[in-house]
């Protein structure tokens, strides 16, 4: 992504990406891959490299963010499944 802003933060024991440009933005959380973006024109959640587009209803960067780090402080681990319904 070329004109944006990119960020990283440790949260517990994951390491989470944020890329905003214009266009688009994404959370990639590492080292588990789990990706959430606007990329296709709606967002969408991906857990895995390269997977399945999964759509939620949150659009707002900021509070989606906000939920996947309370979520990482809470549960100290991602519960992928409980993380895609907090998501909805």
């Amino acid at each position: 992504m070329k004109d944006g802003s990119q960020n990283k933060n440790i949260i517990g024991d994951y390491l989470i990406y944020d890329n905003k440009t214009p266009r688009m933005w994404a959370i990639v959380i590492m080292p588990i891959e789990i990706r959430v973006d606007n990329a296709h024109g709606f967002v969408h959640i991906h857990f895995s490299h390269r997977g399945i587009h999964h759509k939620i209803n949150k659009t707002d960067f900021d509070e989606i963010y906000e939920i996947i780090v309370r979520h990482i402080e809470i549960n100290k681990i991602i519960d992928k499944k409980k993380l895609w319904e907090e998501l909805l």
